[in-house]
């Protein structure tokens, strides 16, 4: 059997979590360590089916990036995906998870059986709770087939994709930095594009900017491009809104600097760090009630 290491990396999930709640982070990283063991202990077991758990709205997004991706590898096919196939299978997917969630499979198996963290804490939901999320991933299935990036992948002169949904890593000297672009691929200009896909109803700029300076740099790296030849665009599959981005080499001197300071803060918290080592009572909760209230370790907590 495979032995697995927890070695220290960066991502922007990571640093997400870092900045909401301390231990919400360690929980994540380091208190669910080894919960798929079947000799792991209650509590790191408990900690590791918590950590696998999802709000109603990130459930949605990520079944709608999983559907995306699927229909954005058939445009290269000879039959690519219509909207009313992929329209049934997302529904089908959202269904039969739902009701595996309402059954409280994801206890035995959390990985292969996604969670919802309302049915796990048995909070009361509106009648309608399931229809709605349905109605919210239609709309982005169809805001897709509608989009920029497919019309672009289907046209007369389609590009060539180089990277859907592929999770990957870059360095920065010796620290690993883990990304996950949601699409990418050259045009007929030998640019290349990059999309970062939102399912939600809110933009949040700020964000966007490490983010895409963040795609930027693996970009870089992977395909050896400088930074003005690409171009970036945020596309809401909810609302439709399509904000192109350009980066330049001082947004990637930022990005570098926030992901290294980001990182020695990280590291700055552990017991040892050569090891990532970590103690529960080193990381703090936060005060925040709101950031308690939608967490998915707040059964750890009490």
């Amino acid at each position: 059997m495979k032995t697995y290491t927890n070695d220290f990396s960066w991502s922007k999930s990571r640093d997400d979590q870092f900045k909401a709640c301390r231990r919400m982070y360690y929980f994540h990283y380091y208190g669910s360590w080894g919960g798929w063991a079947p000799d792991c202990d209650t509590r790191t077991r408990s900690l590791y089916i918590m950590k696998n758990l999802a709000s109603i709205p990130m459930w949605v997004g990520k079944v709608v990036h999983e559907e995306a991706a699927q229909v954005l590898r058939s445009t290269g096919q000879k039959s690519p995906i219509s909207q009313e196939p992929a329209r049934h299978h997302l529904l089908q997917k959202l269904r039969s998870q739902w009701e595996d969630s309402k059954r409280k499979k994801f206890l035995y198996n959390p990985k292969d059986f996604p969670g919802l963290q309302a049915h796990y804490y048995d909070e009361p939901l509106d009648e309608d709770a399931f229809s709605q999320a349905c109605a919210h991933a239609e709309a982005c299935l169809r805001g897709l087939y509608l989009s920029r990036p497919y019309q672009r992948l289907t046209g007369t002169e389609p590009a060539k994709l180089l990277s859907i949904e592929n999770l990957d890593f870059f360095l920065i000297g010796n620290l690993k930095v883990w990304v996950q672009l949601d699409l990418a691929w050259l045009d007929t200009h030998r640019e290349v594009e990059i999309v970062d896909w939102k399912t939600g109803k809110e933009r949040r700029s700020d964000e966007t900017r490490i983010q895409l300076g963040i795609y930027a740099l693996r970009a870089q790296q992977r395909w050896k491009r400088p930074v003005d030849e690409m171009y970036f665009w945020e596309c809401n599959l909810f609302t439709g809104e399509e904000v192109p981005h350009r980066i330049n080499v001082d947004s990637l001197i930022v990005t570098q600097s926030y992901i290294q300071e980001s990182a020695r803060q990280m590291l700055a918290m552990l017991v040892d760090p050569e090891k990532n080592a970590a103690r529960e009572e080193d990381f703090p909760r936060s005060e925040e009630g709101r950031t308690c209230s939608g967490c998915a370790f707040k059964g750890a907590c009490q």
